[in-house]
């Protein structure tokens, strides 16, 4: 399973959406359990956005590794869901930050 997040070009929702999924999900952005995919620019994901009758970007999806959708939600809704579920953790929980 992995989470996605889907934005799109000249959208402040989905750039503010993107640094809360950075923030929040780093560790599975680096080792490929979540990513961010710009549907403007990616011609696989837009195929699955049509198929799939998605709403509107930003949402998050949660699918499988062949690419299957599991469940979708929209990405307000996903981050204050992971407050209530996560509020102790998620600021004990942050990148670590590099100066310099």
């Amino acid at each position: 399973m992995k989470l996605v997040l889907l934005s799109s070009d000249d959208c402040s929702i989905c750039d503010e959406a993107e640094k809360k999924f950075k923030k929040d999900f780093w560790r599975e952005l680096d080792n490929g359990e979540a990513k961010i995919v710009n549907l403007d620019q990616d011609e696989e994901f837009q195929e699955v956005f049509i198929t799939n009758e998605l709403p509107l970007a930003p949402i998050v999806l949660i699918m499988t590794d062949r690419n299957k959708i599991v469940a979708h939600i929209d990405s307000k809704d996903f981050f204050e869901g992971l407050k209530e579920v996560l509020p102790a953790t998620a600021e004990a929980d942050e990148q670590p930050q590099v100066e310099g």
